[in-house]
């Protein structure tokens, strides 16, 4: 699984499981040291005959979904420990079986690799096209940027999130430029795009109500388009330049005005 699989398809079951072999722990240790047992609750609800074996098979299955080959394995010896035709069970031996588990998940659990989401980025790891509705439905092919662009701001990787908006703001400077009769924008350098596509604004008729509000839109995108090509782009463009979470975020907001407005108007 990629790291960002993990974050979402693993973290409630490890703190499950590591609830459950917590309480297997305290089970056990309960019904070999009754005496200790606080105020009898751990004796009055944990002691019966062969109750620690109630929480074995969720821990199994919780090792087989994680990996968790050599904890599986010492659990599957706990539970031969633990059979109830042999009962009481020898303590040493219980014992040593439930170290054994807790030794081995403490080893695999540490070859793990956790990644925590701040709250405020929650929704952009989430939900990354809320916002960007009309702009993946117009232009489908930036969806996969958008997700990524989004997800990077997340996991606090702001030079990466630049990246993949400057993506978007490419295929954007090209449906703008063709929007303009732009020849070949795809073969063609966002400057000289942006050159090209200004030009033929310049050119367009300003007569009427209708003529001169479509010259104001597609004067607004350019504006948009330029404001982000001088203050990011070239920058990102530098192999050295790198981002802060707040330029990321400030990009993205910018990003999003520009492609949602082209999408209204393109």
């Amino acid at each position: 699984m990629s790291p960002l699989e993990i974050l979402e398809a693993y973290a409630s079951a490890f703190f499950s499981f590591g609830e459950n072999l917590a309480m297997l722990e305290r089970t056990i240790w309960g019904g070999l040291n009754p005496e200790k047992a606080q105020a009898g609750a751990i004796a009055g609800t944990m002691m019966a005959k062969g109750s620690e074996l109630k929480l074995i098979p969720d821990l199994e299955q919780q090792c087989e979904g994680l990996d968790l080959r050599l904890t599986l394995a010492a659990i599957k010896a706990l539970r031969a420990a633990l059979n109830p035709a042999v009962w009481p069970p020898n303590p040493d031996f219980v014992h040593g079986r439930l170290e054994s588990v807790i030794f081995a998940a403490k080893h695999e659990l540490e070859q793990s690799l956790f990644f925590r989401v701040a709250p405020a980025r929650i929704a952009n790891y989430n939900n990354p096209y809320d916002g960007w509705e009309s702009v993946t439905t117009r232009f489908p092919q930036l969806a996969e940027d958008i997700e990524e662009a989004q997800k990077c701001f997340a996991l606090s990787r702001p030079t990466a999130c630049v990246f993949h908006l400057m993506r978007v703001m490419e295929v954007g400077n090209q449906e703008l430029g063709s929007a303009l009769g732009v020849m070949f924008p795809e073969d063609k350098v966002w400057f000289t795009i942006a050159d090209e596509a200004d030009k033929a604004l310049k050119k367009l008729p300003r007569n009427t109500v209708a003529e001169k509000g479509r010259c104001d839109d597609l004067a607004l995108a350019l504006v948009h388009l330029n404001g982000v090509r001088v203050s990011w782009r070239n920058k990102t463009m530098h192999p050295k330049e790198t981002y802060t979470l707040e330029q990321a975020e400030d990009l993205l907001r910018h990003v999003r005005t520009f492609a949602t407005h082209l999408a209204g108007i393109v």
